[in-house]
């Protein structure tokens, strides 16, 4: 879950970074998808990890 977390909240930095500095297109572009990746990663480990409990403790 820690990993999840980490990648998710490194996204946002990322994006925060993209809209708050003003860069040239090129590194915008690779920040800017560097957060797409960072967030979409990080929601699969999370979305990996509720299910893992899930299975463990079923109702």
């Amino acid at each position: 879950m820690k990993k999840g977390m980490v990648f998710v909240l490194s996204g946002l930095a990322c994006l925060l970074v993209s809209l708050l500095v003003v860069l040239p297109t090129p590194i915008f572009a690779t920040v800017l998808g560097v957060s797409i990746l960072f967030n979409v990663y990080g929601t699969v480990l999370l979305i990996g990890f509720i299910r893992g409990t899930e299975k463990m403790n079923p109702e």
